[in-house]
């Protein structure tokens, strides 16, 4: 990792402030669900009251993706935009902390709720900003380092939030999520960013035509497909390593997970060190799509606890490469009056299916673990055949094609 972020931080001196202002703002969002729980757990309000707090946060991510992905495209100066809803997001976590048994149950919902709204900026929205500060040839590496602060996040954000809680109280930990934020609405002011390439194909940017870009643009199409059925898949997977856990393997999920996760931090950083497919990255997308499937698959045959804590680790590490295509397939195919938007939708889109996953896992949950594997793989293997087909279709797979000709090049 010390070698590609120094040659990243002498191509782009800005892309260290953005690193830092990504780990803060992921954290704090990262570790946002266990801290509502914990903090609604120790009132009288209870587990029902955090559950439905999560939700209150996460589904106004999904419908306001489009209209907060515009405001960003539009506007004239993005990193103070960054800044106050970054500002506005922690100040939403600090009064829902402190609401927390102290007003009505469905004030602290609402706000919740409006707090959600800028969800989208945080995760997608946030990444859009790196084409903008990086070279074309650097470009696959600060997306594998952007990748990382998703990784470092999930791992560090819960073992952060419950120490806090442990050590002091739940309310705290909350607060500590507050103050990430409110430090990454400052750091973000820092960050220099250049108006995106001219790559215009929509001329006047709506809510809708973030839409219409996934939708038209085959490689924004097929690659939000194949990640977004992956997803669905990850959905699945905490509660099949639950399950798993409880008959199975001599560890807790929590180390099946974790492992995981670990292994998806390894596989981020060998990637931003030794990229490849970094020319098609389309292309290449959903077949590293198809090789995550592999070890959730051979997870239904083990019953060695090794032998399944090495497959949790090759499933997160094949994530890498995959979580870094993604990014440079959006930026490379994006147009620049909806290139915000096109990020935010595809992860709120992926967000949507991970829910949809851990729904049906939960629904099915009277299934055996080797059910959920099954389902969690056909997830990800039909959404990857479908974006195969589709590029096949349309082309892409060709390279001589007059489909492939066209697509811009990383110079």
């Amino acid at each position: 990792m010390s070698s590609s972020f120094r040659d990243l931080h002498r191509a782009a001196p800005a892309f260290s402030t953005y690193f830092a202002t990504a780990v803060m703002a992921r954290l704090a969002n990262e570790g946002l669900r266990l801290a509502l729980i914990l903090t609604a757990a120790a009132t009288p309000a209870g587990l029902k009251l955090g559950g439905l707090l999560v939700a209150a946060f996460l589904i106004p991510n999904i419908i306001a993706a489009p209209f907060v992905g515009r405001m960003a495209d539009l506007s004239t100066n993005p990193t103070r935009l960054y800044s106050l809803t970054f500002l506005f997001n922690g100040i939403m976590i600090a009064i829902c902390g402190l609401g927390i048994g102290a007003i009505q149950d469905w004030a602290i919902l609402l706000l919740a709720a409006i707090g959600g709204t800028v969800g989208p900026l945080v995760q997608g929205g946030l990444s859009s900003l790196v084409g903008t500060m990086v070279p074309q040839p650097m470009l696959h590496r600060a997306y594998a380092l952007d990748v990382v602060t998703y990784n470092v996040s999930a791992i560090l954000a819960p073992a952060i939030v419950a120490a806090v809680a442990g050590w002091v109280t739940p309310l705290a930990s909350l607060l500590l999520l507050a103050a990430l934020m409110g430090l990454a609405a400052l750091n973000v002011l820092r960050l220099k960013v250049d108006k995106p390439r001219d790559r215009a194909v929509i001329a006047v940017p709506s809510p809708v035509d973030g839409f219409k870009a996934i939708g038209s643009i085959t490689p924004l199409r097929t690659t939000v497909i194949a990640t977004s059925f992956g997803a669905a898949s990850g959905g699945i997977m905490p509660i099949a390593a639950t399950m798993l856990a409880d008959t199975t393997f001599s560890v807790n999920a929590g180390v099946l997970l974790s492992t995981m996760a670990i292994g998806a931090l390894i596989g981020s950083l060998t990637y931003a060190s030794h990229p490849f497919g970094t020319e098609r990255p389309h292309v290449m997308l959903p077949f590293v799509t198809f090789a995550t499937a592999i070890p959730v698959m051979l997870l239904t045959m083990v019953t060695s606890t090794p032998i399944a804590l090495l497959l949790y680790a090759m499933a997160g590490a094949l994530g890498g490469p995959q979580g870094t295509a993604q990014f440079s397939v959006r930026d490379r195919f994006s147009p620049p009056n909806v290139r915000t938007q096109v990020f935010t939708l595809s992860t709120s889109l992926k967000t949507t299916m991970a829910a949809v996953g851990a729904a049906l896992a939960g629904v099915m949950s009277g299934a055996s673990a080797n059910v959920l594997l099954t389902i969690a793989f056909s997830f990800t293997m039909v959404g990857a055949a479908i974006a195969v087909l589709d590029l096949r279709k349309h082309g892409y797979l060709d390279k001589s094609s007059r489909a492939e000709a066209s697509v811009p090049v990383a110079d």
